[in-house]
């Protein structure tokens, strides 16, 4: 009777160790999977040239790995390897595009008080709010006859990015904004990223 109880309670102790390597190896393999971020991989873009490749994630970078909290967070990896990684913090991922020189990307996002488009240079190793280098492109447009509202010293017009010309510099956007009468206008323009010009407006009508 006693061997039988000893030998029960050893293969007990076998499936217990067992079950707790079992559950160690999970744990460390979720440890690694969070680390990586591929549990939060929102969108990859892959550069027209091949060489780079963005990776748009939904939680916020803590040094090499994540935390907890949720934010917007970019990772650009170049071909050597070598990251640039942005964090863009509370807002809601809408899209990204590539440039057709792959120097460059324009990024969407949505925030609690504004639709943002921002534009990131690689070789500049920079990030800017696209929306603000537009209105000032506007600014010296006819479209400023509108006199469109501007409640924080910049005009209150909401952009969307539509595409790259094949110069890799020209945009087309379509705007849209509310004048100091009250009615809407919305069309489209191209902008140079280089010049920082807004030229070939199609106004559409007036609602």
């Amino acid at each position: 009777m006693d061997n039988i109880t000893t030998g029960s309670f050893i293969k007990q102790l076998r499936k217990e160790k067992d079950m707790t390597q079992k559950q160690l190896a999970a744990l460390i393999g979720g440890v690694l999977l969070w680390r990586s971020g591929r549990l939060f991989i929102l969108d990859e873009m892959v550069s027209p040239d091949g060489t780079c490749r963005t990776t748009v994630y939904s939680k916020r970078l803590n040094g090499s790995s994540f935390s907890f909290e949720n934010g917007i967070s970019v990772i650009t990896e170049q071909e050597d390897g070598l990251q640039w990684r942005v964090i863009y913090g509370d807002c809601t991922y809408r899209g990204l595009w590539w440039s057709p020189d792959s120097r460059k990307y324009v990024l969407a996002l949505d925030y609690a008080d504004e639709n943002r488009l921002t534009l990131s240079w690689l070789d500049r190793n920079s990030s800017s709010n696209l929306n603000a280098y537009l209105s000032m492109g506007v600014e010296t447009t006819e479209l400023r006859k509108y006199g469109y509202s501007t409640p924080d010293g910049w005009p209150k017009i909401e952009y969307q990015f539509l595409q790259w010309g094949t110069d890799s510099v020209s945009m087309l956007v379509f705007y849209a904004f509310e004048d100091s009468m009250g009615e809407n206008h919305s069309g489209y323009f191209w902008y140079n990223c280089e010049t920082g010009a807004a030229d070939g407006i199609l106004e559409m009508d007036s609602q």
